[in-house]
């Protein structure tokens, strides 16, 4: 238009909300002059706004989920349109289904129990934590075994005992890159199946610098893995060397996950309750820091009640399970916003670990025995353990992977471990 200045439109994929709006960039070029733009959503106008700058970004709501729109900016003066863009196309996510078939497995008698899963598919399963059977055990003359870790081939699960050191200790956390890659946390040192061998790597051997425990393991990639603890402990591997971080805070750090190398984030709480302190960290690719809470309706910061529990990330936008419910802020735009408990339906238990595969497909861990389901559009309770064994089952804090169609509990119920699996 004019003096070569162009008009353009374009959705963006920046919303964590794709099944029911559309968020579209509109700009200029070469101008910084006011101008006023009006945009038609298939035909039909939505919006009239004067900007100030070169571009904005509006975001469409209401929109329908598995739908394609299309948009289309006109330049206007005094109300008349003199230039436009070309058509922009958006197409709306749809929603997932919130119909599941649940299969459950027991192992072991009391007490057992399994902390954390790894999913590789449904026929590669692994899950570790504490397994006690009733088989005796000749070495140690009790009438008893101990295991920590079992691995699921489609058919069967198979018992495994981890004990590089010689015996066997519950292990806590668990994360594969693949089947000759696992690493383990046992304690406060980490173990790694390298196809050969289950390897600790000890302070004794001057390989690791030692943590108060592991609980949580997140990697992009064989050389960039993370291992984070008690005592606000971070310890960092580049394939090579293990390095002890400066976490900024001695308050135990229960769980981490990552977009990439440069987006890292932990969270960290102490366990007695109320508790003393909770702590949200953030890697920038070079240092940790603490971020600040999120406000409440108020304006003002969470009192220690709100705690951070859980977290998970995907696309753009960080979750983390609170225990005033789900909070959710975008990474690009800072915005957040809270999923609280009525919406959830989650009454006065825990809200524990969350993951997904995707922006309208993550999964909530309910202490008591519950699973809640986001599909892009609405929250349901997809299964409650209680229907099946009431009263006997709290997995809020325990582990869970998604593939696809396909999600993993691990828990305890009964004195037993549990594993709930779970068919889209």
């Amino acid at each position: 238009y004019g003096d070569h200045r162009d008009l353009h439109s374009f959705p963006t994929r920046r919303s964590s909300d794709l099944t029911i709006t559309a968020k579209l960039h509109i700009s200029v070029e070469d101008t910084t002059a006011e101008w006023t733009f009006g945009l038609a959503r298939n035909g039909e106008d939505v919006l009239t706004a004067t900007v100030y700058n070169s571009d904005t970004t509006f975001t469409d709501h209401g929109l329908t989920p598995g739908t394609q729109y299309t948009y289309q900016a006109q330049w206007l003066e005094d109300g008349i349109a003199v230039d436009s863009s070309l058509n922009a196309v958006a197409q709306t996510m749809d929603t997932t289904s919130h119909s599941f078939i649940w299969e459950f497995d027991t192992l072991g008698i009391y007490p057992s129990y399994l902390n954390d899963v790894a999913v590789i598919d449904e026929n590669n399963i692994w899950v570790v934590g504490q397994i006690k059977t009733d088989e005796p055990d000749t070495v140690h003359n009790t009438s008893y075994t101990y295991y920590n870790a079992a691995h699921w081939d489609g058919s069967e699960w198979e018992l495994i005992k981890i004990q590089p050191q010689g015996y066997v200790q519950p292990i806590q956390c668990i994360y594969y890159f693949n089947n000759n890659d696992i690493w383990f946390g046992q304690g406060g040192l980490p173990i790694q199946w390298n196809g050969i061998e289950y390897y600790m790597y000890t302070p004794a051997n001057g390989e690791h610098p030692g943590q108060p425990s592991i609980n949580s393991i997140w990697g992009n990639s064989q050389s960039n893995i993370y291992f984070v603890g008690g005592g606000g402990s971070i310890v960092h591997y580049d394939g090579t060397n293990f390095t002890l971080m400066e976490s900024g805070t001695d308050t135990p750090i229960i769980d981490i996950w990552g977009l990439d190398e440069n987006h890292i984030w932990a969270t960290g709480y102490y366990t007695n309750y109320p508790p003393i302190e909770s702590v949200l960290l953030f890697y920038n690719g070079s240092e940790w820091s603490k971020s600040a809470y999120p406000a409440d309706d108020n304006g003002g910061p969470w009192g220690v009640q709100r705690k951070y529990n859980f977290l998970w990330a995907y696309g753009d936008t960080l979750y983390i399970t609170t225990n005033e419910g789900l909070w959710k802020k975008s990474i690009t735009t800072n915005d957040s916003a809270l999923v609280d408990r009525q919406t959830l339906n989650t009454d006065d238990w825990a809200i524990g670990r969350i993951q997904g595969s995707g922006y309208n497909d993550y999964y909530i861990l309910r202490s008591g025995g519950k699973i809640l389901h986001y599909n892009g559009l609405s929250w349901k309770t997809v299964l409650d353990y209680q229907d099946y064994f009431p009263g006997t089952n709290f997995f809020g804090q325990y582990g869970i992977q998604v593939k696809e169609n396909e999600i993993i509990v691990v828990g305890q119920t009964l004195g037993k471990a549990l594993i709930v699996r779970g068919y889209r």
